[in-house]
């Protein structure tokens, strides 16, 4: 029962940090200033 138990959280552990690696793809980056918007 202890190894299940084991396995489980491990189980779980993967799928977080496996989720958190989806989450931290590239995304816009609306910080810098495009063309259109600088002297305005």
């Amino acid at each position: 029962m202890k190894t299940k138990t084991a396995l489980n959280g491990l189980k779980i552990g993967i799928l977080s940090i496996a989720l958190s690696f989806a989450s931290c793809e590239e995304n816009e980056n609306f910080d810098q200033e495009g063309p259109d918007t600088i002297g305005q």
